[in-house]
């Protein structure tokens, strides 16, 4: 993926973790590159602040920086028990922009544009003829659930404030799936 002349690129956390300290980003190769490929505190990890932090000691890593941010904001906005209401409402809604504008640039850009701002960086590792240019952008699914998301909740909000709805709607972090997964991988592990 590209966002502005960078590529999005798990090289940029290879050479971090390379580069420097683990006591600094608490990041190992098994984080970067899981055999599970929805193994949630890799992703916590990857997208922490710590991680971010350091990555920015890497060069040309800022569109790594971006994605992992994006990445932070859905944990806060939509997991994250300790998040309060008007914070997952700004996480989301900030994610929605940058998004929007990520989107808007490469709508505007051509396919020759990309290929040749990889090309420049040598990022290119499959022939770039068979690909498409979909594949600088994340999927549009992705991009729908982040809108969808953050309007349910502002609406969610709303519907609380006139009373439609109980405070308990609220307690957004309940509607995801993390604690589930994590009591069903506790009980294969006894």
């Amino acid at each position: 993926m590209l966002i502005g002349d960078q590529a999005v690129t798990v090289d940029h956390l290879l050479q971090l973790i390379k580069s420097s300290s683990k006591m600094s980003h608490n990041l190992v190769k098994s984080d970067v590159i899981p055999k599970d490929r929805q193994n949630y505190q890799s992703c916590e990890k990857i997208s922490s602040e710590a991680a971010f932090n350091a990555l920015s000691s890497v060069p040309n890593s800022r569109a790594t920086q971006i994605y992992l941010q994006i990445i932070r904001n859905i944990r806060l906005a939509f997991i994250s028990a300790e998040t309060k209401y008007i914070d997952r409402i700004y996480y989301a809604w900030l994610n929605v922009f940058i998004v929007r504008f990520w989107y808007t640039w490469f709508t505007k850009t051509t396919k020759n544009e990309l290929d040749s701002s990889l090309n420049q960086r040598n990022y290119i590792k499959q022939n770039i003829r068979t690909s498409t240019k979909r594949q600088y952008f994340m999927t549009h699914p992705a991009l729908f659930s982040i809108e969808i998301n953050s309007h349910t909740l502002v609406y969610i909000a709303l519907l609380t404030i006139q009373c439609q709805l109980p405070e308990e709607c609220l307690n957004v972090s309940l509607f995801n799936s993390q604690s589930c997964e994590r009591e069903f991988r506790l009980c294969r592990s006894m």
